[in-house]
Parts: structure tokens; C-alpha cells; sequence
């Protein structure tokens, strides 16, 4: 829960912004579903999938690729770093 805020923030400022971002929740058991509904207020592009317990990384993404309507998808990580211009290069 702690890291959603760093890890988002990049998504969330794209100078082109995402037409939506999903977060899959995997049954986190700490405050995330807390974090990402503050988060949610500022940015109404984000939307969630809570999994009702954990099912794992790959059971998650694909969950969320099932989930996608979008022609393109972007699969990030909590730890990865993207520059601010990500989606406008793409």
C-alpha cells in the first residue's frame, strides 16, 4: 500500500495521458484498496480489480488483459520507472 503512490504517480502524469489505468488488487490484505480509491479521487482514469483472495502474478494479468477493452495494453510493475512522456513516444 505503502508504494502505490511513488509506483502510480508516473502513470498518472503522462503528458499523453493513459485512457485508463487498471490496477489488479491481489487480494492485498493491507490498506491498497484504501490508497487506490484516494488515489482514484485524482485521477478518475484509474480503475480497480480487487481479486477476492490472492491468485497470483500470472492469474492477475491475465484477469486484467481479460478485463482490457483498450487495442493497446501496457503491463507495468510496481517497481519499474517510465519518463513522463511514455505514452506520447509510444
Amino acid at each position: 500500500a505503502d508504494s502505490l503512490p511513488d509506483a502510480l504517480a508516473p502513470l498518472i502524469a503522462q503528458t499523453a495521458p493513459f485512457d485508463r489505468i487498471l490496477v489488479v488488487n491481489d487480494g492485498s490484505t493491507d490498506h491498497s484498496l484504501e490508497v487506490l480509491s484516494r488515489l482514484r479521487a485524482s485521477a478518475p482514469q484509474l480503475e480497480i480489480l480487487d481479486n477476492p483472495r490472492n491468485m497470483g502474478a500470472m492469474a492477475s494479468v491475465n484477469r486484467g488483459l481479460a478485463y482490457a477493452e483498450e487495442d493497446y495494453v501496457f503491463l507495468a510493475s510496481a517497481n519499474d520507472v517510465f519518463s513522463p512522456r511514455l505514452v506520447e513516444y509510444a
